[in-house]
């Protein structure tokens, strides 16, 4: 099964970071799967990316991934994206976005003029949060900030409330997503959770959407396939699909994806090999180990049948049931020093007791 590590420097989640650092690609994003009136006539050229970290240490120094801000109507409304890619849902998530939209309100308020901030028409920015999930389990955490107290409704309208947009990359069917034909639903179905032998089928569902990206588009989707093929790849394999993503282009998706499929045939031969191979070798190892065992096994009922005869047959049975074989070499130094029979019974019977632990 595929699966994705969870970490705030995760690949995804620098693969997202480029993906939405550029203003076309996230406002592809907010106008497909914002289900909102107000985003239908933003434009690109509105959108400026606020490059400055907004770090919480109450987070181990989490910061916020994607922050815009753009110019609409009469009002300046910063969009805000967190993008959450840990496989577990975080409960406390609205009250880690309040304290990302403080950041971002302290940051307007600082930068504005204090003779503005004075005046009586001075407003704070709107801020949208937008959590992008693409976690395993079912998002259960609230999503809205009242949900975090007990009993608010005792106290509304005076307690503190918003709600959040939740998009959830593994929520959608595969035929949603095909349906947005976009480069941003191309990589929602890619990133979502499935058997490693699926992602190129999938892929090669979704190559009539890419053979219409535009050139900036397709090498977006491209740099996206380099991280998730270095999560699935192994080391030697990945300057190979590098190679293979670098050369390819709208006109030859085809070829890429046979060329990637060819890939990932050499990778699963060279992994059957080195099974085969660790097979034979750890194989060679336990079958050195099991001579050595029987060779000491059979120094001590040799002795044993020499030294007593058939009165030692139950301890010759014993013996040959002990599969340790620094066991069985301490044993037959000790049965060389024992004075008499009944010392080499009790012997023995330690030896196995203390092999069956």
């Amino acid at each position: 099964m595929v699966e994705h590590g969870r970490t705030p420097h995760h690949l995804h989640d620098k693969g997202y970071k480029e993906l939405f650092s550029d203003s076309e690609t996230f406002l592809e994003f907010i106008q497909s799967f914002i289900p909102a009136a107000w985003t239908r006539d933003l434009r690109a050229e509105n959108l400026i990316r606020i490059d400055k970290s907004f770090i919480l240490q109450d987070f181990q120094d989490k910061e916020a991934d994607v922050v815009y801000r753009l110019q609409h109507s009469s009002s300046s409304v910063i969009f805000y994206i967190l993008l959450e890619l840990q496989s577990s849902v975080d409960y406390l998530m609205p009250f880690r976005l309040l304290l990302y939209m403080t950041e971002i309100w302290r940051d307007a308020f600082h930068n504005t003029p204090e003779k503005d901030r004075r005046r009586k028409g001075f407003r704070l920015p709107v801020v949208v949060p937008i959590v992008l999930y693409n976690g395993v389990r079912k998002w259960t955490a609230t999503s809205n900030f009242q949900g975090l107290f007990v009993n608010p409704e005792d106290y509304i309208p005076y307690v503190l409330d918003f709600r959040y947009y939740l998009v959830n990359v593994r929520s959608f069917a595969e035929g949603e997503l095909l349906a947005f034909s976009n480069l941003v639903a191309t990589i929602f179905a890619l990133d979502q959770r499935m058997e490693a032998e699926e992602l190129l089928p999938r892929l090669r569902r979704f190559m009539n959407v890419l053979q219409r990206l535009k050139p900036k588009e397709f090498q977006q989707f491209k740099n996206w396939m380099h991280h998730v093929l270095n999560e699935r790849l192994a080391q030697p394999l990945q300057e190979d699909a590098k190679a293979l993503l670098e050369e390819a282009n709208p006109q030859e998706v085809e070829r890429m994806i046979y060329n990637l499929e060819r890939t990932l045939r050499k990778l699963e031969r060279t992994a059957k090999q080195e099974g085969r191979e660790k097979g034979i070798e750890q194989g060679k190892q336990e079958g050195i180990l099991t001579g050595k065992i029987r060779a000491k096994q059979d120094d001590i009922t040799l002795f044993l049948s020499v030294r007593y005869g058939e009165v030692s047959r139950s301890l010759q049975e014993a013996a040959r049931q002990i599969q340790d074989v620094v066991s069985l070499e301490e044993l037959l130094k000790a049965l060389y020093t024992a004075s008499d029979f009944s010392e080499v019974k009790a012997v023995v019977e330690r030896f196995a007791a203390q092999d069956k632990l």
